[in-house]
C-alpha cells in the first residue's frame, strides 16, 4: 500500500471513528464514548506518519488533533461530570489556534498555507469518483 492510501486509509477511519464518537455523546452512550476514544485517537494520530513533511502540514494536522482532542475531553467532561476535563479541553482548543497561527506567521506563500489547513480540515475528500487519493 502506497504513502498516500495509508494517509487515505487513516484518515477515512479516524473520521469515521470521530464521527461515531461524536454521535455516541450527544446520544449520551458512555460506554460507546469510552470505546471509541482510543480508535479516534490512534487513526488520527497515524497520520502524522504518512503527511507531507513541511511545516504547513504538520502544523495543520497538529490543529486537527488538538480539534479531536478538545473534543474528546469536551466529551469525557460532559458525559462522566469530569470538570477538570472541560480545562483540557479549552487548553486544546487554545492548542489548536496557537498551531494554526504558527504556521500562517512561518509560511512563506500565504494562500498555499490556507489551502493546507482547508484541505486537512475537510473530514472526507469527496471527488466525483468517490474518495479523493491526494491534492491535485
Amino acid at each position: 500500500m502506497t504513502r498516500d492510501k495509508k494517509l487515505e486509509m487513516f484518515e477515512t477511519l479516524g473520521t469515521i471513528s470521530w464521527f461515531l464518537l461524536d454521535g455516541s455523546w450527544m446520544l449520551q452512550w458512555p460506554i460507546a464514548v469510552g470505546v471509541l476514544i482510543c480508535p479516534a485517537i490512534f487513526f488520527n494520530f497515524m497520520t502524522f506518519f504518512y503527511i507531507e513533511r513541511h511545516s504547513g502540514s504538520v502544523l495543520a494536522v497538529m490543529a486537527v488533533n488538538s480539534w479531536l482532542l478538545m473534543n474528546i475531553f469536551w466529551a469525557v467532561a460532559d458525559i462522566y461530570h469530569m470538570s477538570i476535563s472541560m480545562a483540557y479541553a479549552k487548553l486544546m482548543f487554545w492548542s489548536g489556534l496557537g498551531f494554526l497561527l504558527t504556521g500562517l506567521a512561518i509560511h512563506r506563500d500565504y494562500k498555499q498555507y490556507v489551502f493546507l489547513v482547508f484541505y486537512r480540515f475537510r473530514r472526507l475528500r469527496i471527488s466525483k469518483n468517490g474518495i479523493k487519493d491526494k491534492v491535485q
